[in-house]
């Protein structure tokens, strides 16, 4: 028997523009909770997705971090922060 996938969720860039390539490579960490001592619940495991832009900031690159929640029924994401090459 095969399995379904259905999208929940789409990160979009704060800021992002056509030829960024927003998602080019996307890397996700195991649970933060244990790690972070967060407040979220035995039912909730928190997480963080990084996703690749490399054709932003005029082809420097930038890599976008997101915070994540996942409950039993849904997923939830914000965007933390967007790094850059400082003297590029």
């Amino acid at each position: 028997a095969g399995s379904t996938c259905t999208q929940t969720l789409k990160l979009v860039a704060s800021d992002g523009a056509s030829g960024d390539q927003f998602g080019h490579a996307v890397a996700i960490t195991e649970s933060l909770s244990s790690e972070s001592g967060s407040a979220a619940s035995d039912s909730e495991s928190e997480f963080a997705v990084i996703v690749g832009a490399p054709g932003r900031n005029g082809g420097q690159g930038a890599a976008y971090i997101f915070s994540c929640t996942l409950a039993s029924t849904s997923v939830s994401c914000s965007q933390l922060t967007m790094l850059t090459l400082v003297d590029g």
